[in-house]
C-alpha cells in the first residue's frame, strides 16, 4: 500500500468526517426552522439529487484523464465553501440549497477516490482494498455523529456546521502533499473507456445497482428519521450520535476482513441477499423500541449483517469496470444508484411520516426493502442462454440486456 494509497484513504476520511458530524442535528435542526417531514427528507435528498447527475460526469471525467489529485482538490475546496452555506442559513430551503452545496463537493470526492483506490490494487485483492477505503469511510461516519452530537449540546447545532470547513482544509493539504500528477505517457497508452450505455448493458451491473438502491433508500431513511424518533424516546443528541456511532463503528473495523473475505467468495450475491434481509428486518424492528439500550443493540445487529456488503459491492463493481478500463464510469455509475436510492427514500418516509406518522416511515422501509429484495432474486435468476426472468420471458423492453457467458 503506497503513499498515495493512504493519502486518499486519510483525505476520504476528513471529507466522510463531516457527513457524519452533522447527521444527527441536520434534522432536528431542519425542524426548528419549520421544515415538515417532506422536507426535512428534500433537505437530506439534495445532496444525492446533485450526485446522481454529476457524479457519473465526473468519473467519466477521471477514466479519460486519471488527474485524481486534481479532482479530489476541486471537492475538498466545494466542501470548505459548503460550511458556510449551513452556517448562514436562516430557512429551511437555505439547508436545502447548502446541501446540494455539499453533493456538488461529494460527486468529485467518492468516485474518484474509489476508483484511484481500486486502480492501486494488486489484481485479485480489489475488494481488500476496496475494504480498506470503506473502513476510513465508516469509521469517519463511526466517530462524527458522537462528534456533532457533542458539538450540538455544546455550543449549538450552528456552529456545528463550521467544523467541516476544517476538515476540508485538512483533507486539501494532505491530498497536496500524497497525491501525484498522473503521467501523460500513462494517459495516452490507454484504452478509450467504454460508453456509459454500455455500463448499463452489464447484468452484473444492473443487479448492483437495484441493491444499491434499495439499500441506499433503507440507510437514508434511518439517518433521516431516526434522530427524530430517539427525540420521541426521549434520547438526547448525544445519545442519538452514540447510537450511530456504534452501528458505523463496527462496521468500519470488519470492512478490512470483509473485503479479504468478499476477494475469496465465489458467490457474492449471496453475501447481498443477507444484507437485504438483515435490514429489512431491523427497519421493521426499530419503531417498537423504547430505550437507548434496544435502539444501541438494533444498531450492532444491524452493523454484523451488513458489514460485508460494501467491499463486496464495491470490488463487484470495480472488477466489472476494470474489464473495459471504465472503473470509474462504473464506480459512479454505482454512486449514482446509491444517490437514487437516498433521494427516494427520505422523501417517501417524509410523506409517510406526514400522513401515517413515525411509526409507518420504518414499517414503510421495511416494505421496499423486502420487494427489492424479490426484484433482485428474480433478476439474477434470470439465465443467460434463454434471457428468461424467473421462468418468464423478458418483455422486449428488456431484451437489449446482454448476458455475459
Amino acid at each position: 500500500m503506497t503513499r498515495e494509497f493512504w493519502g486518499i484513504i486519510t483525505a476520504s476520511f476528513f471529507l466522510s468526517l463531516a457527513l457524519g458530524i452533522i447527521s444527527p442535528i441536520l434534522p432536528p435542526y431542519a425542524k426548528e426552522l419549520g421544515a415538515t417531514g417532506l422536507w426535512i427528507g428534500l433537505i437530506f435528498s439534495g445532496m444525492n439529487l446533485v450526485r446522481v447527475f454529476l457524479g457519473p460526469v465526473i468519473g467519466r471525467i477521471y477514466d479519460r484523464t486519471l488527474k485524481g489529485r486534481f479532482l479530489l482538490q476541486i471537492g475538498s475546496f466545494i466542501s470548505f465553501l459548503s460550511a458556510f452555506a449551513f452556517f448562514y442559513a436562516r430557512w429551511y430551503p437555505h439547508l436545502f440549497v447548502a446541501r446540494m452545496i455539499q453533493g456538488v463537493a461529494m460527486s468529485f470526492i467518492f468516485p474518484v477516490a474509489g476508483s484511484a483506490v481500486a486502480r492501486l490494487a494488486p489484481p485479485g485483492k480489489v475488494s481488500t482494498f476496496l475494504g480498506a477505503y470503506s473502513t476510513a469511510f465508516f469509521f469517519a461516519f463511526g466517530v462524527g455523529p458522537s462528534i456533532g452530537g457533542w458539538m450540538a449540546d455544546t455550543w449549538g447545532a450552528r456552529y456545528t456546521f463550521l467544523s467541516l470547513a476544517a476538515t476540508a482544509v485538512v483533507a486539501f493539504l494532505v491530498i497536496t502533499a500524497c497525491l501525484d500528477h498522473p503521467k501523460r505517457q500513462l494517459v495516452e497508452e490507454r484504452p478509450k473507456p467504454i460508453p456509459i450505455s454500455e455500463v448499463f448493458r452489464n447484468p452484473v451491473v444492473l443487479a448492483l445497482i437495484l441493491y444499491r438502491v434499495v439499500f441506499a433508500m433503507a440507510r437514508s431513511t434511518v439517518f433521516s428519521f431516526f434522530p427524530i424518533l430517539g427525540k420521541t424516546q426521549g434520547l438526547t443528541n448525544t445519545q442519538v450520535g452514540v447510537v450511530i456511532s456504534v452501528q458505523m463503528l463496527l462496521m468500519s473495523f470488519l470492512q478490512f476482513p470483509a473485503g479479504w473475505f468478499a476477494d475469496r467468495v465465489e458467490r457474492k450475491f449471496l453475501i447481498l441477499y443477507a444484507t437485504m434481509v438483515g435490514t429489512a428486518i431491523t427497519l421493521l424492528i426499530l419503531p417498537f423500541l423504547r430505550s437507548f439500550e434496544a435502539y444501541l443493540g438494533i444498531g450492532v445487529a444491524f452493523a454484523l449483517t451488513s458489514a460485508l456488503s460494501a467491499p463486496t459491492a464495491l470490488g463487484m463493481a470495480a472488477s466489472e469496470g476494470a474489464r473495459n478500463d471504465s472503473t470509474g464510469t462504473v464506480l459512479s455509475v454505482n454512486q449514482s444508484a446509491f444517490g437514487i436510492g437516498m433521494i427516494l427514500g427520505p422523501i417517501l418516509s417524509g410523506l409517510l411520516f406526514d400522513h401515517l406518522g413515525l411509526t409507518w416511515v420504518f414499517l414503510g422501509g421495511a416494505t421496499y426493502v423486502s420487494v427489492g429484495f424479490v426484484l433482485l432474486l428474480l433478476l439474477r435468476s434470470a439465465t443467460k442462454e434463454t434471457l428468461r426472468l424467473g421462468g418468464i420471458p423478458l418483455p422486449p423492453g428488456l431484451r437489449w440486456i446482454r448476458w455475459r457467458s
